[in-house]
């Protein structure tokens, strides 16, 4: 049944989600967990190092995405409309807002 992911594709298209497309972001970061994690059978010193190492990892990415966006104005975002939004709604969400308006 390939056809069926068109339809709900065509149905979700129809609502701004910003590029959200997961059923629950539990499911995601349950995901990310087992791909840190490798096995099951690991002891608990291992699976909280491999739990820190993932967290860290994460929040140094996201700091480093807040840095970007913040010294970035996109070309998208730059009229009178969205002068009050810049450096409080992110680059992506501009963009995702923009082509929705557009």
């Amino acid at each position: 049944m390939p056809w069926k992911r068109l339809f709900i594709r065509a149905y979700v298209d129809q609502y701004l989600h910003l590029g959200n497309t997961v059923t629950s972001r539990a499911e995601g970061a349950h995901s990310q967990l087992k791909s840190a994690l490798k096995v099951s059978t690991s002891d608990l010193k291992t699976v909280f190092g491999r739990v820190e190492l993932l967290l860290n990892q994460q929040h140094t990415e996201h700091e480093g995405r807040i840095a970007w966006d913040q010294i970035r104005t996109s070309h998208t975002a730059r009229g009178p409309l969205y002068s009050q939004l810049l450096g409080r709604v992110s680059g992506f969400a501009l963009g995702k807002i923009w082509e929705q308006h557009y």
